[in-house]
């Protein structure tokens, strides 16, 4: 069935194609004749124009990311409502996502400690702004042809304190890269959350794989507040001991425990990979740290990481799949294969029981 948008206009914006659908927003290419340029355009379905939730969130994350200036935050360009629909006009960024990325293997170190220096910089911005992005993942990071990393999708973020599980004691978020304290009850949730995502792409950019997996999403947020860090030396024996803590230390299960800053996790990475700092072990092998920014390296075989959870653990928790956000664009065509477990587009709703069956708390 054809779009029913291809081809007309929003606003002074002319709809070409479909870049991304999904089950609250789709996002399209489309012109700006004034200054002819490409331009991505997230709209939310007429489908939804009645619904006061996603209207409410739509506008929410309107309001956000409009008032968010930052190298590495992706540009919006406009923003508004033509014949009752909303719509956000952003920059239209061609390399894809860093989910396509880690299809194609591990990347670089280079690129890594890029990635995650600039979406760093971009999670304290925002921090310091009074937001906290609350769904950090792969196919929320765009890469442009310049090896640019920008953080995009603010639409379920919120403002830069509130307590655990929020509305309801609900809690919002991808499976393997929510923060334990997005999940005990009673916590209060910063933005050192989006520090721990950040440290679980770095972990996942660094090995192949999140540090926790399974097909049973429960189980992951299980073990995000319950099982021990997993080793990413184990993992990926390329990886040094000093890697190992740093990253290590982003994953702790208290935020007290972890880096001030995500800026702050930024650079102690980047020490720990660079030997001539006073303290670094020594680089990792010529295969890994010379690799050119061209190159991939096959992934190491993926190692379970999830231990099983008994049923009386999980007897009163139960999982809702929300519907699955539009990626904010898609500069590449889909890969022909699906990345493993990624748990990409998946939220979860956690009621209080989960958390007394669990004993925390």
């Amino acid at each position: 069935m054809a779009d029913e948008l291809i081809g007309k206009q929003i606003g002074q914006y002319e709809i070409t194609m479909v870049l991304g659908k999904g089950g609250m927003s789709t996002v399209y290419l489309g012109r700006q004749a004034s200054v002819d340029r490409a331009v991505a355009i997230k709209v939310l379905p007429r489908t939804f124009l009645h619904d006061d939730t996603f209207l409410i969130r739509f506008r929410e994350e309107i309001r956000t990311v409009t008032s968010l200036e930052h190298p590495h935050i992706l540009p919006v360009y406009d923003a508004g409502e033509a014949d009752g629909i909303p719509y956000i006009v952003m920059r239209y960024v061609s390399g894809g996502t860093l989910s396509d990325l880690l299809m194609r293997g591990l990347p670089p170190v280079e690129t890594v400690l890029r990635v995650v220096e600039h979406i760093a910089s971009a999670l304290d911005y925002a921090g310091e702004h009074g937001i906290i992005h609350r769904d950090l993942k792969p196919s929320n990071i765009l890469l442009d042809k310049d090896g640019n990393a920008y953080l995009t999708d603010f639409g379920v973020a919120r403002t830069s304190y509130y307590e655990g599980g929020l509305t309801g004691s609900r809690v919002i978020g991808t499976p393997p890269y929510i923060a334990p304290e997005a999940i005990r009850k009673d916590d209060a949730v910063t933005g050192l959350a989006d520090q721990y995502a950040l440290g679980v792409l770095a972990y996942e950019m660094l090995c192949g794989h999140p540090p926790y997996q399974s097909d049973d999403p429960m189980k992951v947020l299980v073990a995000h507040v319950l099982e021990p860090i997993p080793s990413l030396r184990e993992a990926n024996p390329n990886i040094s001991p000093a890697v190992d803590s740093v990253v290590r230390r982003c994953l702790a299960k208290f935020p007290q425990q972890r880096s001030p800053s995500s800026l702050a996790f930024a650079s102690a990475l980047a020490r720990a990979f660079d030997s001539t700092q006073p303290g670094a072990n020594a680089p990792l092998p010529d295969e890994v740290m010379d690799t050119q920014p061209s190159e991939v390296l096959p992934r190491p075989k993926e190692v379970e990481t999830v231990k099983r959870i008994s049923g009386e653990d999980l007897a009163a928790a139960r999982v809702v799949e929300q519907p699955r956000p539009a990626a904010e664009q898609a500069g590449t065509a889909p890969p022909a294969r699906k990345r493993r477990r990624d748990g990409a587009g998946l939220s979860c709703l956690i009621p209080i029981g989960v958390v007394i069956a669990m004993g925390i708390g």
